[in-house]
């Protein structure tokens, strides 16, 4: 029997339930029922939307080079202000969040 999850995520919810409830796992076809709002990648994906992790991991990065330079030190307080601020600069935003202030 082929394992639960070489399921494809992007089949529709629906008969991933099916199949999971077919292949005795009501554990994870509850799962899925209970937050298949958040798995829509089938029309995530028709949407246009990046539905994978790199868009994500890039955006931490790119954070993370701008707080974490050479002798850079940084506490809590003035770390939280800068990413707001980096945050607004990487989303087009600054202008306006800044005449906002």
């Amino acid at each position: 029997m082929p394992s639960v999850y070489c399921i494809p995520l992007l089949l529709p919810m629906s008969l991933i339930i099916t199949v999971l409830h077919q292949r005795k796992r009501p554990d994870l076809a509850g799962y899925v029922e209970q937050h298949q709002r958040r798995m829509q990648y089938l029309e995530f994906r028709e949407e246009g939307f990046p539905i994978g992790s790199g868009t994500i991991e890039s955006g931490v990065k790119q954070f993370k080079q701008r707080l974490t330079g050479t002798g850079m030190r940084w506490n809590p307080t003035n770390a939280q202000r800068m990413l707001v601020i980096r945050s607004a600069v990487l989303g087009n935003d600054f202008d306006l969040l800044w005449h906002a202030a």
